[in-house]
């Protein structure tokens, strides 16, 4: 028993090894913070996606001027020329 798990422990040091070699991590014992930094970049992109793509879709001005507090937005006045004040 004792010889087969010596034998099973030798076998996930080498895969260990491996993975960590196919992730390009310094070593067997940082393969997590290779995955982990992977999907924390994923989710950064993801993010920045959905960022993008909402400002696209806000509209065609892309020269926006900082806004002062209290002072009221290009869509601010839209809206209120409108009549509608929905907030996004």
């Amino acid at each position: 028993m004792n010889s087969r798990l010596q034998e099973i422990r030798e076998k996930q040091k080498l895969r260990r090894q491996l993975l960590a070699q196919q992730l390009g991590a310094e070593s067997a014992d940082s393969i997590g913070a290779v995955l982990n930094s992977k999907d924390e970049l994923k989710e950064i992109e993801e993010t920045r996606e959905t960022y993008r793509a909402s400002f696209d879709a806000a509209g065609p001005s892309s020269k926006r001027k900082p806004q002062v507090e209290g002072e009221d937005t290009e869509e601010d006045i839209e809206e209120q020329k409108v009549g509608t004040h929905t907030r996004h």
